[in-house]
């Protein structure tokens, strides 16, 4: 399959990712707790292998966040995270001046 568009690769990551998922589900806790020479001769157990493959992900992830802010471009986490700090500090407001008002009309009565 050649990768042409967005959509392919949005798709490739949904279908690929949770294939990858279920074979991991359907690993015995047996195989996962064998341990592994690695170079070096450092000893590793199969899940650690495997919780790395997370950890690369998260340096990619990281390198492309890093890359979106070269372009200018706000990443999504960073854009929801402002959306729910603004939501707080719009409520804060409103209230605040809920509470004004309340007091106002209190003290003409």
């Amino acid at each position: 399959m050649r990768i042409r568009a967005k959509s392919d690769v949005v798709g490739l990551l949904l279908t690929q990712g949770d294939r990858w998922c279920q074979w991991l589900e359907e690993l015995p806790e047996s195989l996962l707790s064998e341990h592994v020479r690695q170079p070096g001769w450092a000893l590793k157990t199969r899940f650690e292998m495997l919780v790395g493959t997370k950890e690369h992900e998260m340096h990619h992830r990281g390198q492309l966040m890093v890359i979106e802010r070269l372009l200018g471009i706000v990443p999504h986490l960073t854009r929801s995270r402002q959306s729910r700090q603004l939501r707080r500090r719009w409520k804060h407001i409103v209230s605040g001046y809920c509470h004004l008002f309340l007091v106002r009309r209190e003290k003409k009565n």
